[in-house]
């Protein structure tokens, strides 16, 4: 029964969703048009993933990084919000590669007016549970080829990448020092998405909640001081990719225990999000509906 309330719920959110689907613009498109990536490099063509939004402090700098989710809001982790002393005068930079590089066009630059933490975030006994947080800008993001939302998952649909690589992408820190400068250019890695039991083998000193979160590790590569909020996604067909987590926290970085992710498609969270949601979104085509989902009755228990 819980399951088809579930499932009702996600249609009736869908229907509302679909009354402000713009159909000029798709979500989770790359940036085709140049070259492709540097072989055997980490650095990403300029605009390849163009949703991926930097978090600047009060002061200008670097601190976290989001996802555009629509033309009104950036996802982000909790923890880059809520432990800033002044959130609302965080900004946003969008259509960015390289730092030194770029020319902080104002068009690209927004304020946050209104922040959202995950209603479980500050009730969790488990450090930075339900770890996301909704920011929403002073104003829409014009979409074009370097500014695109990525595409919303489905329930569970992390599942279906047990064992296989996914990607995260940021600025973070290059190395796991202490006083580690951190990345001129937006970086990718490839890491491989692990399953509950294996997360909580593997965690170590690391507290793990399987209801908030997901892991992934690959020796020699992980996230890093400074990748927080930034996506975890997978390209799910040619040229289109789907959010699945965001980066949450780790012990150190690429060391022998995985990176912590904020499980963004666990039922209760999607309906938080899609609930919470403003501004346009773009189309994603197809419209998915539920005949592929993994639904078991202990996540509702």
């Amino acid at each position: 029964m819980k399951i088809l309330i579930i499932w009702f719920l996600f249609e009736l959110l869908i229907s509302s969703v679909e009354n402000f689907m713009r159909l000029d613009c798709a979500c989770g498109e790359s940036n085709i048009f140049g070259p492709k990536r540097i072989v055997n490099g980490q650095e990403v063509l300029p605009h390849f993933y163009p949703w991926i939004a930097v978090m600047l402090s009060p002061k200008g700098n670097h601190v976290c990084s989001g996802s555009i989710v629509s033309d009104r809001m950036i996802l982000t982790a909790g923890h880059c919000v809520y432990y800033s002393k002044e959130p609302l005068e965080i900004k946003w930079m969008v259509a960015l590669h390289s730092v030194s590089k770029s020319k902080a066009l104002p068009e690209n630059i927004y304020k946050t007016v209104l922040f959202q933490l995950h209603p479980k975030f500050l009730s969790a006994k488990l450090f930075d549970s339900y770890d996301l947080a909704l920011v929403t800008v002073d104003r829409p993001i014009t979409f074009n080829e370097f500014t695109t939302p990525i595409c919303l998952p489905e329930p569970y649909e992390h599942m279906r990448y047990f064992n296989k690589k996914v990607i995260i992408a940021g600025w973070g820190k290059i190395q796991n020092l202490r006083d580690s400068p951190v990345s001129d250019v937006l970086l990718e890695s490839r890491v491989i998405l692990k399953t509950p039991e294996m997360c909580k083998l593997l965690t170590g000193i690391v507290g793990y909640n399987d209801r908030s979160m997901i892991c992934a590790h690959e020796y020699h590569t992980d996230a890093c001081g400074g990748d927080s909020g930034g996506p975890m996604f997978v390209e799910t067909k040619a040229n289109r990719y789907v959010i699945l987590g965001v980066i949450s926290f780790g012990e150190g970085c690429a060391t022998q225990y995985p990176g912590i992710y904020a499980k963004v498609d666990e039922p209760e969270t999607l309906l938080w999000l899609k609930t919470s949601l403003k501004g346009d979104i773009c189309y994603d085509p197809p419209i998915r509906r539920f005949s592929r989902i993994f639904l078991y009755n202990d996540e509702f228990q």
